[in-house]
């Protein structure tokens, strides 16, 4: 799922939390991600082949169980207090399933929630998603000067093709401002990356001087279990099995030393920080590793080196 497709253009993504896996709920207000870039569902059903007695071809095709993936990608933006919105919201999806709030940790579950589109269409048609668990959430800057994006990737139990809005009354729909101001945008220079090799945080330790690119990577493992008591095609549950965070940094350097000393460290922490006027959130990941990386042999391998990290440990707090 980690492939890029080009998806669907649409006016509108809105998501809605669930209660109840699978169902989406008859009240409450449909959350915008705003600025979407990228829509791309997938169905995926699994389809028997029927063999009558004597017969060479299939007689006829059963689904027998199905589900969709799903991909999301989007210009991040700053947090917005009218209408309220904050990027963070729908990676609190892949985080835990704690209340979300100022705070939230590292959990073993995770919430399901809704999700619906509505296509760049003359005719109005939309998605509707239900079910909805993330695998894959990426922050990543490209370069100087550009807007951050985020990238969400996941399943859903079931989903709809259809003429029909998937927002009825009494549930309301959260609508953008129009237009987005330029200052909302989180660009590469907004951004703060701090890291901990022992020494605690400090000036020294900022290394967005040196960045020439970065990605924060969470992925969950999700096992799809049982059938749904109601619809024998849809699966019961979704449950989560694996965690992996990590961090990608493409860095300069001035020399092989410098190098071998930023990387030579038993156990490294890192704050990722996204500001917002005067507050905004901060990603602290711990207890990481260095993973394998190739060594520079000549002074021009020193620039735009790529180094990957994974953590064990994640909380989400406001700055």
């Amino acid at each position: 799922m980690s492939e890029f497709r080009a998806g669907y253009d649409v006016v509108e993504t809105l998501f809605l939390e669930e209660t109840e896996f699978g169902a989406t709920p008859a009240t409450g207000e449909w959350q915008a991600t705003w600025l979407t870039t990228n829509f791309d569902p997938r169905p995926r059903p699994t389809i028997k082949e029927k063999i009558g007695l004597g017969r060479q071809l299939p007689s006829k095709y059963l689904e027998v169980k199905r589900f969709g993936e799903f991909t999301l990608e989007a210009e991040m933006l700053a947090k917005v207090t009218s209408p309220a919105y904050e990027w963070s919201k729908l990676f609190w999806f892949i985080v835990t399933d704690q209340t979300y709030g100022a705070t939230f940790d590292l959990g073993k579950r995770l919430k399901s929630f809704s999700l619906g589109a509505k296509l760049d269409l003359a005719a109005d048609e939309f998605w509707h998603l239900k079910g909805c668990k993330l695998t894959r959430f990426e922050i990543r800057s490209d370069g100087v000067d550009q807007v951050l994006r985020r990238i969400a990737s996941g399943i859903c139990q079931n989903y709809d093709y259809t003429t029909t809005d998937y927002v009825v009354a009494p549930a309301t729909r959260q609508s953008p401002p129009v237009p987005i101001p330029a200052t909302a945008y989180l660009k590469h220079g907004d951004a703060d990356i701090m890291i901990d090799a022992g020494s605690g945080y400090g000036d020294a330790n900022i290394l967005y001087s040196r960045l020439n690119s970065w990605s924060f990577i969470m992925e969950r493992t999700l096992q799809k279990r049982g059938t749904d008591p109601t619809i024998k095609t849809l699966y019961r549950a979704f449950a989560e099995e694996r965690c992996n965070v990590k961090m990608r940094l493409n860095l300069d350097f001035n020399s092989r030393v410098e190098l071998e000393q930023f990387i030579d460290s038993t156990e490294i922490d890192l704050k990722l920080q996204l500001p917002t006027g005067t507050d905004g959130r901060q990603i602290i990941v711990s207890d990481g590793k260095w993973l394998e990386h190739s060594t520079p042999k000549r002074e021009i391998d020193l620039i735009s080196v790529d180094l990957m990290a994974s953590f064990t440990n994640l909380a989400v707090t406001t700055l």
